[in-house]
């Protein structure tokens, strides 16, 4: 039985019980081809028995990688992000890869240290889930030459390999679908305007309206926080408009259950009086008791594109910057309905 209390087995000690020198040692268990066969059956035998591991920090040093990758996600909490992060996961470990896992809370400036902590750990690569993209920031890791994916959210001044969400079709076809019920005067809540995304999804709703409505009207346009809270904020100010609006398009799931919830706090029904589309498919939104009609987003597959470009880009750090976008699809549920009948009667009379 191995003794707990000894030092920790190094290579040399491995090279002496084999009988060998320290360097067939570190060549066997590199698997190089100039150490014979049963030479590395023999080392890597005695090296198990004697508890020894070859040291990532070591090995990192001899070759410049590390195997390790960061991923610095805006919340951990949020679970669109914990499917995201599991894509590119299963990804990265299928190469030989670790991913560290970084939670900003939205907060640049610790954003910032982890992007140094990183720098300073000689990851091999970043992944950015960043709740704005820190310019600065970015330039940390372009200065370190650490190769960088941006994902979910671009960077407007840097160009960097990006995986991302077709986000001006996707909203097209909501809006599209709510018009196919009678629905003309739509309600939009989105992200904040630090998000690349949310920006993107908000002019897909204007340049809509303003095509199959003649106008976009900023009365019905909300935006805040990706959260419950801000949902439930934003549609006491939609809904207490005369004409309110019949139907809402939410730029986010989690902000779609404020939307319900503030829609049953003011006694307005579900989906007959208001129509309600959320925007990820969270597991929640699937549960009887919500059942979302929603945009679904293929989480896991945005995190392994973003592995997929990273590992690409470690590979050839001069090819051309890439982008990969996902296309969501809509599932249609129960908080969706045809617009009430004195929206359908004006619809109609409008178009005589």
């Amino acid at each position: 039985m191995r003794n707990n209390n000894r030092a920790r087995p190094t290579l040399r000690d491995v090279a002496k019980a084999c009988g060998v020198a320290p360097s067939t040692v570190s060549n066997a268990l590199a698997d190089k081809a100039v150490v014979k066969p049963e030479t590395k059956a023999l080392i890597r035998k005695i090296a198990h028995e004697l508890g020894y591991r070859v040291s990532p920090l070591a090995s990192g040093l001899r070759t410049g990688k590390t195997r390790s990758i960061a991923m610095i996600v805006s919340d951990i909490t949020n679970p669109f992000h914990g499917e995201v992060v599991r894509g590119a996961e299963d990804a990265l470990i299928e190469r030989d890869y670790h991913l560290y896992i970084a939670n900003t809370d939205g907060s640049r400036g610790r954003q910032s240290q982890y992007i140094q902590h990183f720098i300073d750990r000689q990851v091999d690569g970043v992944i950015l889930m960043s709740y704005a993209s820190n310019d600065e920031d970015i330039q940390a890791l372009v200065r370190a030459h650490v190769p960088t994916v941006l994902l979910v959210r671009r960077q407007d001044t840097v160009e960097q390999d990006f995986s991302g969400i077709e986000n001006e079709h996707s909203v097209h076809s909501v809006l599209e679908f709510l018009t196919s019920l009678g629905h003309q005067r739509i309600g939009f809540i989105g992200g904040p305007a630090s998000s690349s995304g949310a920006r993107e999804r908000l002019n897909a709703y204007r340049s809509f309206m303003q095509k199959h409505a003649g106008h976009a009207d900023p009365a019905l346009e909300e935006s805040g926080e990706y959260s419950i809270d801000s949902g439930h904020q934003s549609t006491y100010r939609l809904l207490r408009q005369n004409p309110r609006p019949t139907a809402v398009l939410v730029s986010e799931d989690m902000t779609a259950y404020g939307v319900l919830m503030a829609a049953s706090e003011m006694g307005i029904k579900v989906p007959e009086e208001l129509s309600i589309v959320g925007w990820d498919d969270l597991f929640a939104s699937r549960l009887p008791q919500i059942n979302l009609t929603t945009m679904r987003v293929p989480k896991r597959q945005l995190g392994a594109n973003a592995a997929k470009l990273l590992l690409q880009r470690m590979a050839n750090p001069s090819a051309d910057v890439e982008t990969l976008l996902v296309r969501p699809a809509l599932v249609v549920r129960s908080t969706t309905g045809r617009a009430p009948q004195e929206e359908q009667a004006v619809n109609a009379a409008s178009q005589e």
